[in-house]
């Protein structure tokens, strides 16, 4: 058990500083860095599913509005299909 409680990152942590491989080397810093916030979406279970797709319908709703004049028409487009609003329909 290592002391940051039961799962470790010396063993990879070493092997990782000591490879001379740039990128390995950076990830295991980032890893370092980062491993408290980590190992909590582990335990909780959590993703950014939901941010991503989030970002998805903007940059959707983005390319939809291209050619609009003014930069309020495509607010309103991104509000309109990412803010799940209920609109009334005309019969």
């Amino acid at each position: 058990m290592g002391k940051r409680g039961q799962f470790s990152t010396g063993i990879f942590n070493y092997w990782a500083t000591h490879s001379n491989i740039d990128e390995i080397v950076k990830l295991a810093k980032t890893i370092d860095k980062h491993f408290s916030g980590i190992m909590e979406a582990i335990k909780r279970n959590l993703n950014n599913g939901v941010v991503e797709g989030m970002n998805n319908k903007i940059k959707t709703a983005f390319k939809r509005s291209y050619g609009f004049k003014t930069e309020k028409y495509r607010n309103t487009m991104i509000y309109l299909v990412a803010g799940k609003l209920d609109l009334p329909t005309r019969c």
